[in-house]
């Protein structure tokens, strides 16, 4: 589990208050080994990197495929974000919070 410093809480507590009020319906952490695929919750919309994170596909509709092979091989950091369309990943390591059926801010 990562450790939540001074730096990083406002990224934690901004994500919190934004399920808070209700504007995603459901939200899962998946962390080294797991995949998301969307089903009944609807599509993803947003991932929030939580600690070093790479992943091993990525599947979005409003994105073109030559640019999420880029995003793939790229090693994201603690408080970086990805806003998509996802509708499939896997993360390889790391831990990321996954906001789903999420209505329009």
């Amino acid at each position: 589990m990562p450790n939540i410093t001074s730096n990083s809480a406002p990224i934690y507590s901004a994500d919190l208050l934004y399920e808070q009020n209700c504007k995603c319906g459901t939200t899962v952490v998946l962390a080294d080994g797991e995949s998301w695929t969307s089903g009944s919750e609807g599509k993803a919309w947003k991932v929030v990197i939580l600690a070093a994170t790479t992943f091993a596909a990525i599947e979005a509709t409003n994105i073109s495929a030559q640019d999420l092979v880029k995003l793939q091989g790229h090693s994201w950091t603690a408080g970086q974000e990805l806003m998509l369309n996802f509708t499939d990943f896997e993360v390889v390591t790391g831990l990321v919070v996954v906001y789903m059926d999420c209505l329009q801010s």
